[in-house]
């Protein structure tokens, strides 16, 4: 986010997710992500880059497995 926002952006975003629990945290994600990945190939690269960091550890866990699968449910 912090490629695509300002600074203050950011922090204005992330102080709002703080308040929020992971439901509405997913339902905001899913109503603004046009806005920061306006095509689907940005979307992809999004998750291929969420992807990436999970696996940097060389093994990906079945609950990061899970979160991966629920992310992309939502961004794509």
């Amino acid at each position: 986010m912090l490629e695509r926002t300002s600074p203050k952006v950011f922090s204005a975003i992330r102080l709002k997710f703080s308040k929020m629990n992971d439901v509405e945290v997913l339902q905001c994600i899913e109503e603004h992500k046009k806005h920061y990945f306006t095509t689907d190939a940005e979307r992809q690269e999004l998750l291929a880059d969420l992807k990436s960091v999970v696996e940097s550890d060389g093994k990906l866990l079945p609950v990061e497995e899970y979160m991966l699968r629920g992310v992309e449910g939502v961004i794509l």
